[in-house]
Formats: C-alpha cells, structure tokens, sequence
C-alpha cells in the first residue's frame, strides 16, 4: 500500500537533515592505526544498508519517486558496498586465522561446510525441477487425451 506525501521537497528536507544531525552526532576520534578495521567496515556496511532501505522506501513504499531523490540513486551502489565491505572482512579474517595444518588442510576444512550446502541446495532444486517438470508433462498429456476424446 503505498504512501502519498502531498510536499515530497520538505519531507525529503526533514529526512535528510535528520540523518545528517545523527551522523554528526555520532562522529567520535578513532585511535586505530590501520586503514581499515572492523568498526570502519562495519560503519561503511551501515551506510550501505542505509541507502537499499532509503532506495526501497523511496520507490516501493511512496507514490512519488522524487522522494529522497538523492539517497534513493545510491541503493546500487550501496549493495556493491556492503559486497565489498563483507569480501573484504571475510578475508581480513581468514589471513588473520593462524596456520595449523598448512594451508591446504586449512583451505579444505574451511571450503567443505560451503561444498556440502551447495550439493543440498542443487540437489532440492534439481528434484524441485524435476517435480515441476514432471507435473507440466502429466498436465499436457491430460490435456492431450481431453482433445482426444472431444475430437
């Protein structure tokens, strides 16, 4: 059911400097030396998250799609950011485990949970496939024997 806003120029106004207020708010001195640590990504993950809902909200929830013009075009951008942003916190992590077993054992404990959830997965959707497949040729034929009997 989507929202009408009768002044999208004001509304967009009070959300924008609504979030502006916040982040000054909650602007603090880091003590940090590296350039990127685990509370920057997560900040920047944040925003990412922030600009998808700001894009969802913009052109799904409101009837005009001028409202919150300018954070609603970033909510590609924000879906590239938090990949990124994951991609790079997943292998900050896994450089920062220690080698036990070498890096080969190492690289297959790891890899076998992700293997075994994608040959469950392909096997649900391949017997889901066959499933449906099964039901559109049983539906054909009957269709075919119908004609049949009428012709």
């Amino acid at each position: 059911m989507p929202i009408t806003i009768t002044n999208v120029s004001i509304s967009t106004l009070i959300v924008i400097s609504t979030l502006i207020l916040s982040l000054l708010l909650s602007l603090r001195k880091t003590k940090h030396t590296e350039l990127f640590n685990t509370s920057v990504t997560e900040e920047l993950k944040g925003i990412g998250i922030l600009s998808v809902v700001f894009a969802h909200i913009s052109y799904i929830l409101v009837n005009d799609s001028h409202f919150l013009y300018p954070l609603s075009i970033a909510g590609g951008v924000g879906v590239d950011l938090f990949l990124l942003m994951s991609g790079f916190g997943l292998t900050v992590s896994m450089l920062k485990k220690k080698i036990r077993e070498g890096k080969r054992a190492r690289a297959r404990a790891h890899r076998w949970p992700f293997v075994l959830r994608f040959f469950y997965a392909s096997f649900y959707m391949f017997a889901f496939l066959l499933y449906v497949l099964g039901c559109f040729f049983l539906f054909v034929r009957f269709v075919f024997i119908c004609l049949r009997c009428v012709f």
